[in-house]
């Protein structure tokens, strides 16, 4: 985490982002999968640490709600401590399961699946999403 916060590499992405579309769906997307190699390398929390308030203004320049962008960062980097290299959740459950790492990243797949179907559902019907929060703030 120090390295990349030593080189910046959030602020770059976030840059590139910014320059990359004009289209708040593309840039879902393209966080998605910037969040989705971060969680192949890092831990949850310091993700979440150091790309959130990076993020953020950018989501809303977009007109992204906040907490549509929650949920969606929370779920792509929550999936990303499964993943391997270095998913922590992974290696937590193979150790639980007396397994090999391959075994369970073997029987994972379908929830990866299940995982990236659930993000192209927010991405796309964002009042599916924010229904409950609208509801109990009243928006």
């Amino acid at each position: 985490s120090y390295g990349v916060v030593f080189d910046q590499l959030p602020q770059q992405a976030a840059d590139m982002l910014v320059g990359f579309t004009d289209s708040s769906v593309v840039l879902l997307f393209s966080i998605i999968i910037m969040l989705t190699i971060c969680g192949m390398f890092m831990e949850t929390t310091v993700i979440t640490l150091i790309v959130t308030p990076i993020l953020l203004p950018v989501v809303r320049q977009y007109g992204i709600d906040p907490v549509h962008f929650g949920i969606i960062m929370m779920t792509t980097v929550t999936m990303g401590c499964s993943t391997p290299p270095v998913g922590v959740a992974l290696y937590t459950c193979s150790s639980i399961m007396n397994c090999s790492v391959q075994e369970v990243t073997k029987y994972a797949w379908p929830w990866f699946v299940a995982i990236f179907v659930t993000l192209m559902i927010s991405v796309f019907c964002p009042k599916l999403i924010l229904f409950l929060p609208n509801l109990v703030y009243g928006v």
